[in-house]
Formats: C-alpha cells, structure tokens, sequence
C-alpha cells in the first residue's frame, strides 16, 4: 500500500491495520532521524513512536499530495 493509500484510508476509516502499516513503512525513517538527533537508541524510540502517535491524532493537518514522509519529520 502506497502512502496516499494508506493516508486515504486512516482518514476514511479508523482502521488499526492501516495505522500499523503506516508505522510498518516509516518507523526506520523516523527512528533514524530520531537517533541522528538525540544519539540515544532507547530516546530515538521513545521519539519514533510518539511520532507516530502525534501523526494518528492529527491527521487532520496532514495536506494530502505532500510529502508523507516530510510530514513525519
């Protein structure tokens, strides 16, 4: 599933799998550019899954046809 799909998808249903799939794609991105900030393993995990909660409670303010990954940043 591609990121317009799965954006599509949360914002049109509240379906667990397609959040985990969100996650799923991104969690390495976002990990890493946690870890290349704070240079921690366990703080870059603690900042990767919030990311990921912020992203779920917000999807509102996400600009369908952006960069998914820019937004997750």
């Amino acid at each position: 599933m591609n990121d317009h799909e799965l954006v599509s998808g949360v914002l049109a249903a509240n379906d667990p799998r397609l959040a985990d799939a969100l996650v799923g794609q991104h969690y390495a991105e976002v990990y890493h550019l946690a870890y290349s900030i704070l240079g921690d393993p366990a703080d870059a995990d603690d900042a990767a899954q919030e990311t990921f909660l912020r992203a779920l409670r917000h999807w509102e303010s996400f600009q369908p046809g952006s960069s998914l990954k820019s937004w997750l940043a």
